[in-house]
């Protein structure tokens, strides 16, 4: 009989498992950050393990800044079809066009605007919290040892923060006055 050992890999997912519980057992509408890409897929597939055979109990949310590859929007699509989860798609290009974001030139990159759609979706669809991911490796702002950070500068009753393009965690809290920023996949850890 072969016994199996239980990795560092996998101390990190049993964790991020129990993270994404977590934020679905306190919070009362949260949403799931999914573009497609690698990051969000590793998020979609860690939801999978957390909650399946039953449904998801929050939304896929995209951010889409429209500079994407086809396929990777295709993929996107088809993933939360053959899930059979609910899937928001806000766009940038309706914010640019609403004036809410403003690019210098129409080459600038998008990225760094992405936080003013995400509030406004949030706001659109009231989320008390949003799960995403962030690589240590890649992202220079995730954090270095916690999961939950606090963030500051309140903008209408939502505490605006930096949104890293591999997503976040968003909650408000409005009797606590407080929000937490959370990596429940950051891989790296220790």
């Amino acid at each position: 009989m072969s016994h199996r050992t239980f990795t560092h890999l996998d101390a990190l997912e049993s964790e991020a498992i129990h993270i994404m519980r977590e934020v679905a057992a306190e919070c009362t509408n949260p949403a799931l950050l999914f573009s497609g890409g690698k990051d969000s897929i590793v998020l979609l597939r860690l939801a999978e393990k957390a909650f399946r055979p039953g449904r998801f109990p929050f939304p896929l949310l995209h951010i889409d800044t429209e500079h994407n590859f086809p396929e990777v929007i295709e993929f996107r699509n088809r993933r939360a079809k053959q899930l059979g989860e609910r899937l928001i798609v806000r766009s940038m290009e309706d914010s640019i066009k609403k004036g809410r974001v403003v690019l210098r030139s129409e080459n600038q990159s998008r990225n760094p605007f992405q936080s003013i759609t995400l509030l406004d979706a949030i706001a659109e669809f009231q989320f008390d919290a949003c799960i995403g991911g962030a690589r240590r490796d890649e992202e220079k702002h995730a954090p270095r040892s916690a999961f939950f950070l606090f963030a500051t500068n309140l903008v209408n009753g939502i505490r605006k923060i930096s949104v890293l393009s591999f997503g976040v965690f968003i909650t408000r809290e409005p009797t606590l006055e407080r929000t937490f920023v959370c990596f429940p996949s950051v891989i790296g850890l220790n």
